[in-house]
């Protein structure tokens, strides 16, 4: 049985999403757990998940901001 949370799509609905741009992503873990890394001096500090989402090119310009 597939149980899919019933959310309503953020999508502008005029939008052409195929297009080629870049995109914030935003993602927000269990708890607000720090899963890539820490702020050490107002700087992000990578972890090894922080590392390979950036050598993956994830990270355009080397910033990872946490929400509040």
């Amino acid at each position: 049985m597939d149980i899919q949370p019933c959310r309503k799509s953020i999508r502008l609905p005029q939008y052409n999403y195929s297009t080629r741009e870049a995109y914030f992503v935003t993602i927000c873990a269990h708890e607000r757990k720090s899963l890539f890394g820490d702020i050490v001096d107002e700087k992000m500090k990578l972890n090894e998940s922080g590392d390979i989402v950036k050598n993956a090119g994830w990270i355009s310009r080397n910033i990872i901001q946490p929400s509040n």
